[in-house]
């Protein structure tokens, strides 16, 4: 995890969950501001922007099916991603 210290921030961001893939990709789940960021090992990140506002991240998986699942507890919804 240390190799990831210093990077894990977002401003004005309320971490909500995190988790890793099989390629070693962290995924971070932010209530504020309503996104999730892949952060790749080289550093490099990917901001997805959620649909739902205010929608209280609760978490987030990788699935085997290879989609990153997450739950958006006050809109009560699940939704994924499809890595590329």
């Amino acid at each position: 995890m240390a190799k990831w210290r210093g990077i894990l921030s977002v401003a004005g961001g309320e971490l909500a969950s995190a988790t890793f893939d099989d390629a070693d990709n962290l995924w971070i789940q932010f209530n504020t501001p309503d996104i999730i960021q892949r952060i790749a090992p080289d550093g490099s990140r990917r901001t997805f922007q959620l649909s739902t506002r205010d929608a209280v991240q609760h978490r987030i998986i990788v699935g085997p099916d290879g989609r990153v699942w997450f739950t958006e507890l006050d809109s009560d919804k699940v939704g994924y991603i499809v890595p590329e």
